[in-house]
């Protein structure tokens, strides 16, 4: 059996600038909007995709610092544990993960907060366990 996953980088822009990148998207302009997530979602629903991976990160790599502000590539980037809720909300069968880093999120809370979404969403939850993909995580939290 083959499962689809829509794995999302949570930014205005894709993470590869302009990918595929359809003109009737509104990820640029209505990234704020909870609409356009639950919009996502059932999209994707009704695509038969499986699931939603949220490829969160909690900074951006120095090398490409300077160009990824400029031109806003990945940033802003929404909380996706608060954005999740929203999306199995207007769904009913696609699951979500999520990529935690333990740089930024203690084990304690990370299962009290994936914990609730997962009952609250009937089960549809699943996460990825990180160490700081890049070397500004680790002077995040210092």
């Amino acid at each position: 059996m083959i499962h689809f996953n829509y794995i999302f980088v949570d930014s205005p822009t894709t993470h590869i600038q302009s990918s595929w990148l359809h003109p009737k998207d509104q990820q640029g302009t209505h990234y704020s909007s909870s609409r356009y997530w639950c919009d996502l979602a059932r999209t994707l629903e009704r695509g038969y995709f499986d699931g939603i991976f949220f490829a969160d990160i909690l900074s951006v790599e120095e090398e490409f610092a300077l160009d990824i502000i400029a031109f806003g590539g990945g940033i802003p980037r929404h909380d996706p544990l608060a954005v999740m809720p929203l999306m199995a909300d207007a769904t009913q069968h696609i699951g979500f993960g999520v990529t935690l880093s333990t740089a930024g999120t203690p084990p304690h809370l990370a299962v009290r907060r994936l914990g609730t979404i997962d009952n609250l969403s009937g089960g549809r939850v699943g996460s990825g366990c990180k160490c700081a993909l890049c070397s500004p995580h680790r002077y995040t939290f210092e």
